[in-house]
């Protein structure tokens, strides 16, 4: 270590922050103070560089230490980190004063109320995560002011009745208590906040909360990308068509919905989640479909935009029947461009017999004229794991027998992958059995 401790002090710094930089808080800081034991030099560099202090969690030492840890961040802006196993109201007090430097805030408590300590405004702040956490009404968090707020996730806490931090966000995940009381939210208090925030990139909604009646307002997310719905599959599943009809997002790429058997999409077109047009600009798609999620997603093509759309259904417990996943895989079917290639992957679960099945049978269209379902098929790969009994093979066969416009059926089996690794076999036409490759 005397070598490193000859180095420039801004270098040697430099080093330690890069050692630090993908650890998390509480290891982070066991390091720091671990490297401060090296040497004197060491100490007196770590003890002289802010940047090393910047993350204040609230464990494992004592408070004492923790005002150490401040006061040797100086004056750059802070991380701050409050898990619910340690004492809320003495880390608080320490850190509140410092308000208007921190960066970050992750709290997690036992149902204390947060937001006495949120009295002042915020300029630094960038990303909020609080979960677990009473949200006293009378108060205005950081007094509405919080210009540099993008990301904000509130997990499982109640609402103050004015939220004017939230605007402006790139990001946001709002997940009340509705779950685990009787608490409850207007579809109205929804569209406020996303009123508020007409640049948002990224939305996790969990609808747990909204309480009736369900008025929805017309709400327009322009830049919208990443969507994810929770919360709705068992519990009211109509407010999931609710703010279905309240956003409009045209440029969503990435869609994520769950949901059962005790309830299934109005619409079961995988093209039309929120109004997007993206997914019928692409010329090539992708549908995967395994035990607990139905997923459609594209090829970038040249000229396009940078990300590929994708729509997850994720089919939980109701992938065991099939029935969802087969009414979804024909609504795709009949939805998807006849230009355009489609290439499938089915991991064994309750549906892909239905789904062979489907893609081998004819059906009498309005010409006329009997037809296989998605003429545009490409490829077709059957993944068989773990310890099946069942390859559904046979049913591949006699697809691959009576689809030979199908130009590629592969079988990917991984079922004795210690001992002989993955197996793959491809149709072969002119021998009409699987040749492995």
């Amino acid at each position: 270590m005397d070598h490193m401790s000859q180095l420039p002090i801004e270098l040697l710094a430099h080093v330690m922050f890069l050692s630090l930089d993908r650890l998390i808080p509480r290891d982070r800081l066991i390091r720091t103070e671990t490297l401060r034991l090296v040497n004197k030099t060491w100490q007196a560099t770590i003890d002289s560089t802010p940047d090393l202090w910047e993350c204040i969690p609230n464990e494992p030492h004592s408070l004492e230490t923790t005002k150490g840890w401040i006061q040797k961040s100086g004056q750059v802006p802070l991380h701050i980190v409050h898990t619910n196993i340690r004492p809320f109201e003495g880390y608080m007090q320490l850190v509140a004063p410092h308000i208007h430097r921190w960066r970050k805030v992750e709290i997690a408590t036992w149902y204390d109320d947060v937001w006495q300590y949120f009295s002042e405004p915020a300029p630094m702040l960038e990303e909020l995560l609080i979960s677990e956490c009473n949200i006293s009404s009378n108060h205005i968090p950081f007094k509405g002011i919080t210009p540099s707020l993008s990301s904000v996730e509130l997990v499982r806490i109640t609402f103050p009745e004015n939220i004017s931090f939230l605007r402006n966000l790139k990001e946001l995940r709002l997940e009340p208590r509705g779950y685990w009381s009787d608490e409850g939210y207007a579809l109205s208090k929804y569209c406020d906040i996303l009123e508020a925030c007409p640049d948002l990139e990224k939305l996790q909604l969990d609808a747990y909360a909204i309480t009736y009646p369900l008025d929805p307002r017309p709400v327009l997310l322009a830049k919208l990308s990443s969507f994810s719905i929770r919360g709705v599959h068992q519990w009211k599943p109509d407010c999931l068509e609710a703010i279905l009809d309240m956003i409009t997002a045209p440029s969503l790429s990435d869609f994520y919905i769950p949901f059962g058997q005790n309830w299934v999409p109005p619409t079961l077109n995988p093209f039309s989640p929120l109004s997007t047009d993206l997914l019928r600009n692409w010329t090539r798609y992708q549908l995967s479909i395994s035990h607990g999620q139905f997923r459609l997603s594209t090829d970038v093509v040249q000229d396009k935009a940078p990300a590929a759309p994708n729509v997850t259904f994720d089919l939980l417990y109701a992938a065991k029947s099939g029935e969802v996943a087969l009414k979804l895989f024909q609504s795709f079917a009949n939805a998807a461009p006849s230009s355009a290639p489609v290439d499938i992957t089915l991991d064994q679960s309750g549906s892909t017999e239905s789904i062979l099945n489907y893609l081998s049978s004819t059906a009498e269209s309005v010409d006329g004229i009997s037809r296989y379902p998605l003429p545009q098929l490409h490829s077709i790969q059957l993944n068989i794991k773990g310890k099946s009994r069942v390859s559904h093979k046979d049913l591949l066969i006699n697809l691959a027998q009576v689809r030979q416009d199908v130009p590629t059926i592969k079988v990917y089996d991984s079922r004795n992958q210690k001992k002989a690794g993955i197996r793959v076999s491809q149709w072969n036409p002119e021998t009409s059995s699987f040749v492995s490759i």
